[in-house]
Order: structure tokens, then sequence, then C-alpha cells
């Protein structure tokens, strides 16, 4: 993926060859980064870049590393200064927009995206992007004809499937959402994101066995994501099966210990059994984690109003 012809340069560092070029060193990286070797990668992306700075190819590695990081403002940083070396180059732009978006700017990701599709028209991810983008900006209408737009590019393009059902139920249609979120299971069955989603939908829609079975599927596929299993949690609380919905958000709670929503719908499930002091445990503790948790406040109120220990 080489953006421009600095990459011939000789690098005298402590590499595993005496002497190598920047091309190799940064062929090097990509193999670290691709085998999930962070550090090994991003310590030759320094390299590189400590010789070239303007190296684009560097400067978009160690953004990808940095975004897996959770870094997404040093990333974007990252990916605007390889703009100003290679301007023309789409995927730079989208990257720079999905590292704005992941850092809570997708207003300012979407110019990002438009200008990558402005580069390159065939660019379905860019497509998809912009659509996530939209989506958090509750614009469904533009996020369905940006999806639809990936798709039409990109026919086998699951996530762009499993964002037009987000777009679908944003716009309150569930039964086109729920059709979406099909297509992309029709095309990989073990995606997770979709099953979820397509149990969430289905519980919306009170259909109960179907939810159950395509959210035990994401969790059966995933053991270790607590979002899935809190929205299997979240189904068994809505059935009345308290004991099993707790069992559930624990889970979510073990893995990730700082999941407010988890602890709420463990505090719910609690309160449902009985088990009073348990949940007003869970409740406080959401509220240490975020003073201005609404929902945990009223639960608290609840509980305590149960207990008849509610102060006005």
């Amino acid at each position: 993926m080489a953006i421009d012809n600095h990459s011939e340069q000789t690098l005298e560092e402590s590499t595993a060859v005496p002497s190598m070029t920047a091309t190799q060193v940064l062929d090097q990286a990509f193999l670290s980064y691709r085998s999930n070797h962070d550090a090994k990668a991003e310590e030759l992306c320094r390299q590189v870049l400590a010789h070239i700075p303007e190296q684009p190819d560097a400067l978009q590695l160690l953004a990808g590393i940095l975004s897996r990081k959770g870094q997404y403002d040093q990333a974007a940083q990252l990916l605007s200064r390889a703009i100003q070396y290679a301007p023309g180059h789409a995927q730079l732009h989208s990257g720079l927009g999905a590292a704005l978006r992941q850092a809570g700017k997708a207003k300012e990701s979407i110019p990002q995206f438009r200008k990558a599709i402005e580069i390159r028209p065939d660019f379905a991810e860019a497509y998809n992007n912009l659509a996530a983008a939209l989506l958090e900006l509750d614009t469904s209408e533009k996020a369905i004809a940006a999806c639809q737009k990936a798709i039409s590019l990109k026919p086998t393009y699951k996530e762009a499937y499993n964002n037009l059902g987000l777009a679908h139920k944003q716009n309150g249609d569930l039964p086109s959402a729920i059709d979406a979120y099909r297509q992309a299971l029709s095309i990989d069955d073990t995606y997770t994101n979709a099953l979820s989603n397509l149990g969430m939908a289905l519980m919306a829609q009170a259909k109960w066995s179907e939810a159950e079975t395509a959210l035990t599927k994401a969790v059966t596929l995933k053991p270790d994501s607590p979002k899935l299993r809190n929205n299997l949690g979240a189904l068994y609380n809505w059935q009345g099966l308290f004991d099993k919905a707790a069992l559930q958000h624990q889970k979510a709670i073990d893995i990730q210990p700082d999941y407010i929503e988890a602890r709420n719908n463990l505090g719910t499930a609690l309160m449902e059994l009985s088990r009073f002091d348990d949940a007003q445990t869970e409740f406080e503790t959401a509220l240490q984690m975020d003073p201005e948790c609404a929902q945990a406040h009223h639960n608290l109120s609840l509980i305590l109003l149960l207990k008849g220990q509610f102060k006005r």
C-alpha cells in the first residue's frame, strides 16, 4: 500500500538487519501489526518516521496502531499529517474520518468520508463508514442511502447490511431492519454484531424464542463479550426470567467491571428477585462510576422506597 517513493532510503538502526530500506522496515512493521504485535510494529514505524517524518505509509500504520489502543485523537493527528503529503489518497481520508468518529467527532468525520468518496467513487468502505457517522447524528434516511450505495458496490458487504439494519431501526422500520440483519447473516452466519442486533429487534417485536436463538448463538460464538452477555440478560429480564438474567448480567460485569448498563440491569433483576441489598449495591456502584446516571438514581430510589429507607 505504498503511497510515495521515499521508502528506498536506507536506515541505520538496531533492526534485525544492520542496514535496511524504509520499505523493508515498513514491511516488517505491517507483518507485526497483522500478527497483533503492536509494540514491535510501533517501534518500527517510529524508526522510519525518525528518518523520514513525511512517510505517509508509516504515519498511516502508526495511526492504526494508536487506534487499536483507543488513542483516536493522536491517530487523527497522524492521519492529518499523512494527508498533507498524500492529499489524493482516499484511504487516508477515510481513515481520518474513522479516527474522528471513534473520538466522538462524528460531525467532523463526515467531510473526510465524502472526500474519500470524491477521490474514489467506488470506495464501498467509505460509504459504509459515512453511514455509521450519519447514524450517530440521527440522520437515518441519509445513512440508508449510504449503506445501499456500499452494498451496490460490494454485494457481500455484511457490515453494510448490518448498518442498514441499524438505520432502518433508527427510522422506526423494524421489519426492514430485521430483513437487513438476516441478509448480513446470509453472508456470514457467525457475524455476532448482526446476530445481536437481530435478537434485539426480534425482542422489540416480542418474538422471544427467535430472539433467544439469535442472542444465545452470539454469546456462544463470543462468550467473552460483555455487551452480548448484557443483551441476552436483557431478554431474560423482559421475559421475567430473572435468575437467568442475573447470571448473564453478572458474567458481563465479571468481564467488564465498569459496565454501568450491566450493573443497572443486574440490579433490576436482583430487585425482582427480592434481593434488595444486593440490588442496592449494584445501583450504588453504578453511581460511583457515573454520579449523573439517571437510571441508577431512579432504581436506587425505588429500592430505598421498597426497603422503607427513602428520604425526600
